[in-house]
């Protein structure tokens, strides 16, 4: 009904300040001991334009080529994968339903 909303309404911040789109998906978008939160958001929110029918890491998993410990993925890495998503899915319902929008709207991510 609602789908994945990985860093469109939520995000996660680890323990030395990462943020990633959720605690789920090891990606960073930056450190909030280096930048502002707001910065980064706006930055994540760029990839993560709208939410998504279905997970966000299972799309990505495969292509991730890191170590436990590597992970999450530096920004430029992490920025480098997303671009694999699929922009082309309808929204999950729940928020068609929210957002008011025609059932055949899609993504408008990368």
């Amino acid at each position: 009904m609602f789908g994945c909303g990985a860093g469109f309404h939520h995000l996660f911040v680890d323990a030395v300040g990462r943020v990633c789109p959720c605690d789920l998906t090891p990606l960073s978008f930056g450190n909030v001991t280096a930048e502002p939160l707001a910065a980064i958001w706006e930055r994540m929110s760029e990839t993560f334009a709208l939410p998504r029918r279905g997970c966000a890491m299972t799309e990505i998993a495969e292509t991730l080529n890191a170590e436990p410990g590597e992970l999450p993925l530096p920004q430029d890495q992490s920025e480098r994968v997303c671009a694999l998503l699929r922009s082309d899915k309808p929204l999950p319902e729940g928020y068609r339903r929210l957002l008011r929008s025609p059932a055949s709207i899609t993504h408008r991510g990368r």
